[in-house]
C-alpha cells in the first residue's frame, strides 16, 4: 500500500509540474509576433467607396493628412504631370496610385449629391468655409481636337468638360484593393 501511495503522489506531481511548465510556457511565449491592428482607413487619409470597393486619397495629391483634415496647397498639373505624378505617388505605403476615371470620379460625385446618406461616408476632404473644390482631373482622354484634351470633373457641381491638357488641374488619386 506504501508503494501505491508512493506512485500516486508521483504521478499527481508529474501532472502538477506538466501543467505549471505548459501554463508557463504559455503565458511567457513570445509576444513579438503579437500585432499591432492596423489604423483605419480614415486615420491613414483614405476612404474606401463601398460600392466600387476603390481606395481614395482624402487629400489633393500636395496635401498631407492630420487625421482630422488636408493641410497645405494642392498640387496643380497639366494632365501629362498630373498622370505621372500619380505613376510616382507613395500614399500609405502603398505606389499602386493613378488618375481616377471620368467615371469613377462622377459617380462619386453623383452618388454624393442624390445620397444624403453618403455624409457618413466622406470620402474627400473640404475645410469648412472653403468656397469649393474645383476641377480635378481624369485619367480619360478626349480623343477629339487632335487629342489635346481630357476629361476633368468640376467637384463643386458633379459636372465633366474636357480641359485643355496643358491647364494645371487639381487631382486625387485612386488604387484598387490588394
Amino acid at each position: 500500500m506504501h508503494k501505491n501511495l508512493k506512485s500516486s503522489l508521483l504521478l499527481g506531481l508529474s501532472l502538477t509540474i506538466m501543467h505549471s511548465v505548459a501554463f508557463a510556457d504559455a503565458s511567457t511565449s513570445d509576444t513579438s509576433q503579437v500585432q499591432n491592428p492596423e489604423p483605419s482607413l480614415e486615420a491613414r487619409g483614405l476612404w474606401q467607396d463601398p460600392q466600387s470597393k476603390l481606395i481614395w486619397s482624402r487629400c489633393s495629391l500636395g496635401q498631407a493628412w492630420t487625421g482630422r483634415e488636408c493641410t497645405g496647397t494642392p498640387e496643380q498639373l497639366t494632365w501629362k504631370d498630373a498622370k505621372e505624378a500619380a505613376k510616382n505617388a507613395r500614399i500609405d505605403d502603398k505606389n499602386d496610385w493613378r488618375l481616377p476615371t471620368l467615371y469613377e470620379l462622377k459617380s462619386l460625385k453623383l452618388r454624393d449629391a442624390g445620397n444624403p446618406e453618403t455624409s457618413k461616408y466622406p470620402w474627400f476632404y473640404k475645410p469648412d468655409g472653403a468656397d469649393g473644390y474645383g476641377w480635378y482631373w481624369t485619367a480619360t482622354p478626349y480623343s477629339y481636337f487632335g487629342g489635346t484634351y481630357a476629361w476633368a470633373v468640376d467637384l463643386d457641381t458633379g459636372k465633366g468638360d474636357y480641359i485643355d491638357k496643358e491647364r494645371n488641374v487639381r487631382l486625387f488619386l485612386v488604387r484598387k484593393p490588394k
